[in-house]
């Protein structure tokens, strides 16, 4: 049984690494080329929900801290970046834009 339990934990370290270094990294290529604001927003929300899901999915289950303060803090500060990064898509996204370069006007 406890066999068992670790393999689930080793499975579910190993998927939320990946999950999160692919947000990671396709937050960096968006931020690299990004030649409008739309873009730069996305990038800054694909990387900070990278890091959120890091935080979650691993570090929160391989450290285990008695005080959660710091630990809280900064996950509030990740959520926040990731809301604002997700406000200013909504604020700068263009769907006639998005629409026009679909070919569908």
């Amino acid at each position: 049984m406890i066999e068992f339990r670790k393999s689930i934990l080793v499975g579910r370290i190993a998927f939320g690494t990946l999950w999160a270094g692919l947000l990671v990294v396709v937050g960096v290529m968006l931020l690299l080329e990004s030649s409008d604001p739309v873009q730069t927003w996305l990038g800054v929300t694909a990387v900070a929900a990278g890091q959120l899901v890091f935080m979650y999915a691993v570090a929160d289950r391989i450290c285990h801290f008695e005080d959660r303060t710091v630990v809280n803090l900064i996950e509030m500060v990740v959520v926040a970046i990731t809301l604002a990064g997700f406000l200013g898509v909504m604020v700068y996204f263009d769907a006639a834009k998005l629409l026009s370069l679909a070919g569908a006007f």
